[in-house]
């Protein structure tokens, strides 16, 4: 699915074509929630990074840009433990 959900933001981060704006917010969200649960840790903040700066560059109107940030940031928040269960997951189920 990360591969998959990757395609489908480099068609719609640049130029018109790919999907529009609501569902790309969507993917990026899922994309980085494929990415903590695969425990690929480092990639849930930069998904997020990167779902911002698509944004400031389609030059959205500056509250949606507002509310994109702040999503951004929950998304990290809420993303960030997942992340921990899967490390431990992994450490438990390789000591056995």
């Amino acid at each position: 699915s990360i591969q998959l959900l990757s395609s489908v933001v480099e068609a719609s981060a640049v130029g018109e074509q790919g999907v529009d704006n609501l569902t790309l917010n969507t993917v990026l969200r899922r994309l980085a929630q494929a990415h903590a649960k695969a425990g690929n840790d480092d990639k849930v903040p930069q998904v997020m990074d990167r779902m911002v700066e698509v944004f400031s560059k389609k030059k959205v109107n500056p509250y949606v840009m507002q509310t994109i940030r702040e999503q951004a940031e929950a998304t990290k928040a809420r993303l960030a433990p997942e992340a921990d269960k899967t490390r431990r997951r992994r450490r438990t189920t390789s000591r056995k």
